[in-house]
């Protein structure tokens, strides 16, 4: 059976030194169950939380950008050990080239995994995009991804 993987994704995915994650239905099945307290209780899956050691381990750094803040990512993210976290970030496209800058790396170097607009990358930004595309999402990051999921 022949793998359906864009080659060139393959290969792109070959050169990341640094993936960059959203954390609401990608970290996550997309979910948000309010507690009695008002508190937004998110489900990870420990499957995704692996693959990220295993990143970490291979010499790939990991990073987070949401647009929603909440304690829980922070205490996940530890969990794994992701360094940078990012949230409240609406402006992800800005968000990430800060983080270039402060790493010294370029785009290319760099991977990125969302499944909403704000997660769409700018303008030829040459980073690995990986999306996971909901239904209605599809038509609209076709053709603006490398890896959907």
């Amino acid at each position: 059976m022949q793998s359906s993987t864009n080659p060139t994704a393959t290969e792109r995915a070959k050169q990341v030194r640094l993936m960059v994650f959203d954390v609401d239905g990608v970290l996550t099945d997309g979910r948000l169950r309010y507690g009695s307290d008002g508190e937004i209780i998110k489900t990870f899956n420990v499957l995704d939380g692996h693959g990220i050691k295993l990143l970490e381990q291979s010499g790939v750094k990991t990073a987070i950008i949401s647009a929603r803040q909440s304690p829980i990512v922070a205490r996940r993210a530890a969990d794994l050990g992701i360094g940078t976290v990012l949230q409240g970030i609406h402006d992800k496209r800005t968000a990430f080239d800060t983080l270039l800058a402060d790493t010294g790396l370029t785009a290319q170097d760099c991977g990125f995994m969302g499944d909403d607009v704000i997660d769409l990358p700018g303008n030829d930004p040459g980073y690995l995009c990986s999306q996971r595309t909901p239904t209605g999402m599809w038509k609209c990051a076709r053709g603006r991804i490398m890896w959907p999921s």
